[in-house]
């Protein structure tokens, strides 16, 4: 008489698809081997070791059967492709030296360097040649259990031998196998190579008039100075800052 071990309902988590063993019934003594199970959660962690074995096995609760792993493996979160790129964190950052436009001069005169010049506080469109975006990433990851799997039960409690173990050989699988999936977010990236970026009504420091130097000369204005004037924008700037301490258009 043939004893059922397999029974067809399984204990799988949402959204788990699986490739199974068809059912199978054995004769005592029948040597029956069953397909290794493949089990995918797309969307979260794999199955437990004990729950593969559950899945690939199955005894029927009537059967008196019970399921175990006796080896398994697990692999851990293991980065699976590349990166991905989410959303921008913030405004690009301006990269390189600006071109200056549309320069409006505000006044708050001041001489810089060794002649020195004359330079003046203001406002400028400033265009650089690139920038640098900063954006979150996003790694996929997947985690890989495989387990080795028994079937089995004590049977002849009443003999006078007392009881035994039964462990039908062709129920005992290996290579069963159950993948989750996750997707994590990592550091930061950086686009290096973002492009040009305009700032309109950026505050500078405008070089208005260059100095005629020691040896004489005239005035020479700059960034629409009247020549005309630089000599009182000179004298109104007073003290000397030294050079470099200072951005400059």
């Amino acid at each position: 008489m043939k004893r059922a071990l397999l029974a067809a309902t399984a204990m799988v988590f949402t959204s788990l698809t699986s490739t199974i063993a068809t059912p199978a019934f054995a004769e005592d003594g029948d040597d029956i081997v069953l397909n290794s199970v493949n089990l995918d959660n797309p969307d979260g962690p794999p199955l437990t070791a004990q729950e593969v074995c559950d899945e690939a096995l199955r005894p029927a609760a009537a059967s008196g059967f019970q399921t175990e792993p006796t080896s398994s493996t697990d692999s851990g979160w293991v980065n699976y492709g590349a990166p991905t790129r989410g959303e921008n964190v913030g405004n690009p950052v301006p990269t390189g030296s600006p071109t200056s436009s549309f320069v409006i001069l505000t006044g708050g005169y001041f001489r810089n360097g060794g002649s020195p010049n004359v330079w003046g506080h203001g406002t400028a469109t400033l265009t650089y040649p690139n920038s640098t975006q900063e954006y979150e990433q996003f790694q996929n990851q997947t985690e890989t259990v495989t387990v080795s799997c028994r079937v089995w039960k004590y049977v002849g409690e009443n003999s006078p031998n007392g009881p035994h173990l039964v462990q039908p050989p062709g129920l005992q699988t290996t290579n069963n196998v159950s993948v989750g999936h996750q997707e994590i977010q990592i550091e930061n990236g950086f686009d290096t190579n973002n492009g040009p970026i305009t700032q309109t009504g950026q505050e500078v420091y405008a070089l208005i008039c260059i100095s005629p130097g020691k040896k004489g000369g005239v005035w020479t204005g700059k960034n629409g100075f009247p020549a005309s004037q630089c000599a009182a924008a000179s004298n109104t700037a007073g003290g000397v800052i030294p050079s470099g301490n200072i951005p400059q258009i």
